[in-house]
Formats: C-alpha cells, structure tokens, sequence
C-alpha cells in the first residue's frame, strides 16, 4: 500500500496535513475495515506469543537461578576505607568495583566497605563523581583478609564515567556505542529547579516542545498523546497506560544521582517508546549517616513584556517546601521525601497545588546480593490553558474557559533484587506497577481515566569466555484502562532481548543485538516487532574513543491515539483503532575526547521513520490520529566541556551545538515542531563556598506547525542567571530564569514562562 493511498484511508481527499488547511477543505473520512489481514495478524502473533512462552522456558532452563550457590568453596575478604586526599574526609557512596567481574560494592558510612570474594588475583577500582578513579591490585588466598584503603583526589572537570542505561549494565562512558549525555548530581544541585524536565533543558541535544521532550528531535509534539522517548527510574519504566505521555512531576528532583540521555533508537533494549531514545533517572542510593534536609524555594514572577499582556494586578507567585530524611542501619538504608508546590501561574488557568511523596529502601545481605524498594508518588490539581484567545491577550483563556482545571493523581511503585552469582554471572529482577488516574472539569467536557501498568522483567549478565559480557532477558507487561474518553481496554506485551559486547581486542569491541517484541491490544490488533542493533566501539588512543552504531526502534500506538473519544475547544476526537505502530531506525558515527580538564564530543547522525502517528482534522472540526507520515532527521552535533582552577576559584564553560535538517518524505517539507539549530552555553565560577553562573538557550524559529501557521512564530533565546552562598545555617540561592523577558512559544498560541526570580534556601542537618 502506498503513502498516498494510506493518506486517503483517513480524509479524502486531504493531500495537506495542517489542521487550519483541513478545516477549509472538504474530506470525508474513509474506512479502514480489512477483517480479513486481521485475522491473519491476530493468528500469526498468537503463534510469536506461544514461541516467546517456549523460549522463556528454555532460558530460564540454561541460565542458572540466582538462589543457586556458586561452586562451594572458603572465600576471603576485602576490606578498607575511602577518603578524600585532600581533606582526610571519608566518602560515602564510592563504587567498589571488581574489574573485569559483575561484582562490587558500595562505601558505607564512614567511607567503609567489605567484599568477600573467592581466591584469585583482583583488581579493585574506586570510582566518584568529581574523583579520579583510584586501582589498586590484591591475590586473595581461603581464608585470608586483605586491607586496601583508597585516598581518592579531586579533578578539575566533574563529569560522570559511570552510565547504565545504554547496555543495561555499569559501564564507562567510553565504552558505549550510542551517545550518551550525563546531567550530573552535581548540576542538578546547582540549580533550583522544581521539574525534570527543566533540566533537560541544559542537556546537550535535548529540546522541549510544550513538556514533550525531543531528543535531536526525534519527538516533535502529539498534543500529549503519547512519546517518543522512553523514561526510566532506575532502570523501570514509568510510562502511563493510557496517554503514553511522561510524568514529570512523579520524578523527585531532590533524589537524583545522575539523569542518563541515550540518543537514538533503543527499542532494541527497551522496547517500545525507544523510538527516539532513551531518559534514566538514577537516584540517590540510602547510605552513611543520617542525613535531614529542608528547602524553601519563593518565586514571583515579573510584569509581561507587553503592557497589554497583563490580566491582574495581583502579585503572581510561586512557593515550594520539601523535607527529605536519609539513614543507614547496618545492611539497611533507606530514604524519604516529601514536597508540597504551588503556583498561581503566570497566565490564566496557569495555577497548580501539587504533594509529592518518594521512599526508597536498600538491603546489602551481602557484598553479592541488593534488594531495592521505591515508591513515588504525586497528587495535582491544575488550572488548563490550552490557548490563548488572540495575541493581544496571549496570557489569557477564552471567558469560557475560565476555571478549567484536571486533578490527577499517579503512583509508581518498584522492586528490585540484584545477585551477583559468581565473579561471571549475575541476575536481575525487576517488578513494577504504576497508576495514572485524571478527571478534567472543563466548560465543555467532563473527562475522566483510571489507568494501571504492571511490570516485569528478568536480566541475566555473563562474562563468556571470562571477557564477553553478555546481556539477555525477558520482559512482561500489562496495562489496564477504564475511562469514558477511551472505553475499557487491555494491552499486553511480552519480550526477550540478548546483547553481547565482544571484545575482538583490548581496544576494539563489537556489539550486537536485538529484541521481539509480541504485543496484543485489546483482543483485536496483535503486533510482533523485530528490533536488531549492531555498535563498535574503538579506543583508538589514551581518552580517545571512536563509536559507531545502527539500531532500530518502534512505538506502540497508545490508548489514547488509538481509541479518544471526546469534544474539546472546538475540537472533536474520534478513534481510529486501526493504528500501527510507528517504525524507524537510527545511524550514528561519534568520537568522544577526554584529557585532564576538557571533554569534547563530536557525533554525525541520520534516522529515518515510517507509519508516524499524527492528527487529522476535516471540514468539520474531527479529529483522528492515523499512520500518515515517513519521515527523515539528518544532523551532527558537538559539544565540550572545560574547566580550570584560577587564582580566583575554579571556573567551568560547557558549549553544544546541534544542526537538524529534517523532511517529511510524503509531503517533501519539514518535519512538524522541529527547529534546525540549538545552541547551548553555560559559564560557572566557584571560589570557596560562593557560586556563580549564567545558562543560554537559542532554538532557532520552527520551521513548520499543523495548527495556525500564519501565526508569527520566533526563536527562543533564553538567559538564566543564579548565584548561591554557602553558610553554616545552610546554601542560600538566588536565580533569575528568562532574564531578558523573552517572549516566545513552543507550541502555537501558548506563551512560555516570563521573566521570574526565585530565593532558595536549603539546610542539611
């Protein structure tokens, strides 16, 4: 079937996709009825389903259970502490890792750690954000303890080396195929931001459109129905069963270790929702001392640019308090956090009041075993502007459309359980369930949707040949979902991956892989998905290393492309059951350079996608989302890192740059909310316990829309500047976002933030 001829399955005889064009044209939606391949789909996936089940059962029959012992034998031990070498200070949370093995540990309090191994010749790294990474070598005999302690020195630059999500295993940042950016704890501390995802907005390669995140724009924006990057809290996914969309305010910004981007296909790993990459967010392991800490963040925002913009003479504020506890009890860490935020917003229906919950509990039994229990959770109520009336009144709503709001409420609870069986083979177990649910109260609609998502996935890595690290496992899904919007509605997948890193020589590896994917929605539409990836990876000198890498990816349509059923704004929402799952790939050369005190990175690209999912709109004002767009993104992207210690404190610059050309290969124009340049720049200085910064964002002007494209449409140029201190009652910051007042939008007919100030206060006790 041709692109045209499936353009025609959903308005005909619609050749334009722009929603205002639609509206002037008369189309007539066509039918999409093929009962006959339907079967035949329903019946070959039922055959992938039953060949899943069997080589779950042969896996689990190769691979030994993680309750096995390992071949009974007198261990000895390894013990010793951690501490700073210049200062003498013990350092909780250094990795202790057994090179070349899946075995390692983490300091404790007081900087201490144990590992009890079988006799052999180890070599033992120490490894911290902000460290050089310390070796040293120790022959381990029955029976006999050996003491090595570790006095570890503070580099210039403090970047990550440590990343998990892009083999689903600790690895150097230099031993990954893909690109991979690092948001550091570091930088995400010296920052006040309340979100996620403004920081992503500092990540090398990362956009935002209206909350959706595009990774080298990848994305685009689906008016929150659905993404095409997948997030993960520690390694589980946290996707909603119905819109597909990501949550941010459920991620607690004050919990993060470290936010790992990896750019370009994934669903060879992750599965679906991979199509554009993947987001991990990595938290903050329970350990060392107690720990109490409490902020206070007060903002206000300032007057718009414009003296017509403005609806009220009221003081238009915002506020946070969040209170978070951390202890250590032998074995047994554990964490929790609470927050409350509010906002009367900077536009009408811009308020929000939202409680934020997250508890994490992590059990050593040993140096072989983790146990890991978290749960986060959030409650929301927020006012919905979805557009302004005219641009005269750009931070307002319709009159009747004052006082709509949505109250939500999600909860994501995961388990984890890691065991290191022996120096070669380890097992992972991951259970997750997550719940969404949201009533709206607008003029026009009264919408509501109770979603469940529950996980499960079982990961086994082996070392073949004692230097091989192999990769395989098994993943299940389920999703539930009752709403007036969508109806009742199942969906169910079940997975198997593999991946091998073979290392042809100590310098050069090469990495395959793949996924099946059998997915059945709503006991009508079966899928399978073959997702394979190839990478290598050549460190051709010292910090020199050379990657390439091709892997494909696939998104699910979600409930809520494929079954709304609603009237909003004018709109009305029809389902089109009949959605596919989009499909693309991905193609990257990268190097990536490190020395002393600089970091450069330089990456060439090219992705290509087919069956997008986008609206459709006709004469009279329906919408339906169908398989109409192939689609191509083509670019490069560089970025550096440098810093130095001056006579006057150390100093910090970060500059990335990102080119995009895009087409939309059915209509031979760009692709939708893309913008072909982004710049980024970043300027911090340190001197003893006061810091300074200034952050810059250009995204050039999109280049094409669906609705109201001859609205005028500008680049985004945004300054942040922000300064803290360090005193003995605690850090005292001060930030001014959108410093120039820079009036811009993302999305048509929805203003961005104005210029706001905000005075943070943080105390640890």
């Amino acid at each position: 079937m041709t692109l045209s001829s499936r353009r025609k399955e959903c308005f005909e005889p619609c050749a334009r996709r722009d929603w205002s064009t639609a509206l002037d044209e008369k189309c007539v939606w066509g039918s999409r009825v093929r009962a006959a391949l339907a079967g035949r789909r329903t019946r070959w996936c039922r055959t992938s389903l039953r060949g899943l089940v069997f080589a779950a059962t042969v896996f689990l029959m190769l691979f030994p259970s993680p309750l096995r012992s390992s071949q009974a034998m007198q261990h000895g031990e390894i013990v010793g502490s951690v501490v700073d070498a210049s200062t003498g200070e013990p350092l909780p949370g250094v990795q202790i890792i057994v090179e070349g093995t899946f075995l390692g540990t983490t300091t404790g309090t007081n900087g201490q750690y144990r590992l009890r191994l079988p006799p052999g010749d180890y070599s033992i790294a120490a490894r911290m954000v902000g460290y050089a990474v310390e070796r040293s070598r120790a022959v381990l005999s029955p029976g006999e303890k050996v003491e090595l302690n570790f006095r570890l020195r503070q580099t210039v630059l403090r970047a990550p080396e440590i990343v998990v999500s892009a083999s689903k295993r600790h690895q150097p940042l230099s031993e990954s195929a893909q690109s991979v950016a690092v948001l550091s704890r570091e930088e995400i501390v010296s920052r006040s931001r309340l979100y996620l995802d403004e920081y992503l907005e500092y990540a090398p390669g990362v956009t935002l459109v209206d909350n959706q995140v595009n990774i080298r724009g990848s994305s685009g924006y689906n008016r929150g129905a659905g993404s095409r990057v997948l997030l993960l809290v520690d390694g589980v996914p946290m996707m909603p069963g119905d819109s597909g969309d990501i949550k941010w305010d459920v991620i607690p910004v004050d919990q993060i270790a470290q936010v790992e981007i990896v750019k370009g296909a994934g669903s060879a790993l992750y599965g679906s929702s991979a199509l554009g990459g993947v987001i991990n967010v990595v938290t903050l392991d329970p350990m060392g001392s107690p720990k109490t800490s409490l902020r206070t963040v007060l903002g206000v925002y300032d007057r718009p640019p414009y003296p017509e913009w403005r609806w009220t003479d009221r003081v238009l504020r915002f506020s946070e308090w969040s209170l978070s506890h951390a202890r250590q009890i032998g074995g047994l860490g554990f964490s929790a956090s609470l927050k409350r935020s509010e906002s009367s917003g900077y536009k009408v229906n811009g308020n929000y009041s939202r409680w934020n919950l997250f508890a994490k509990g992590l059990l050593r039994p040993s140096s072989r075993d983790r146990l890991e229990l978290s749960v986060a959770g959030s409650t929301d109520n927020y006012g919905a502007n979805l557009m302004w009336p005219d641009q005269s009144r750009a931070l307002q709503v319709a009159p009747e459309a004052v006082g709509d709001h949505i109250r939500s409420a999600k909860l994501l609870i995961a388990a984890q359980w890691r065991r290191a069986v022996s120096a070669r083979l380890a097992h992972r177990l991951r259970l997750s369930a997550f719940g969404n649910g949201w009533t709206d109260y607008f003029h026009d609609s009264h919408d509501y949707s109770r979603a469940r998502q529950f996980g499960a996935e079982w990961q086994t890595d082996y070392l073949l040949a004692g230097r091989h690290p192999l990769t395989a496992g098994l993943e299940l899904s389920y999703g539930r979902v009752r709403a007036n919007i969508f109806g009742k509605r199942e969906i169910s997948d079940m997975a198997a991956y593999a991946q091998l890193d073979l290392r042809l020589s100590r310098r050069l590896s090469f990495n395959p892989g793949f996924r099946l994917d059998a997915s059945q929605r709503d006991s009508r539409r079966s899928e399978t998905q073959f997702s394979p990836k190839v990478g290598a990876v050549w460190n051709a000198a010292r910090g020199l290393s050379l990657r390439a890498s091709v892997g494909s990816g696939f998104r699910a349509p979600s409930v809520a492309e494929a079954y709304s059923r609603t009237y909003v704004s004018g709109l009305r929402v029809e389902p089109n059951p009949d959605l596919k799952a989009e499909r693309g790939w991905t193609a990257e050369v990268s190097a990536l350079q490190q020395w002393r005190n600089l970091q450069m990175q330089l990456a060439v690209f090219h992705s290509y996608f087919r069956d997008l999912i986008e609206p459709q709109a006709d004469v009279t004002n329906t919408v339906r989302f169908c398989n109409v767009t192939r689609g191509r993104l083509s670019g490069f992207e560089v970025g550096s890192r440098w810093a130095t210690h001056l006579a006057h404190g150390r100093v910090a610059i970060t500059l990335n740059y990102l080119y995009l050309d895009t087409e939309d290969l059915s209509l031979h124009q760009p692709l939708s909310y893309r913008s072909k340049h982004l710049l980024q720049t970043g300027y911090e200085w340190q001197y003893k316990r006061l810091r300074a910064g200034l952050d810059y964002r250009y995204v050039s002007r999109v280049e094409r829309v669906q609705v109201y494209y001859r609205d005028d449409r500008v680049p985004q140029k945004v300054l942040d500047a922000r300064a803290s201190l360090e005193t003995a009652f605690g850090t005292l910051s001060f930030e001014v976002d959108n410093a120039l007042n820079y009036a811009y939008t993302q999305i048509e007919r929805n203003l961005e933030p104005i210029r706001n100030y905000k005075l943070t206060f943080q105390r640890t006790f």
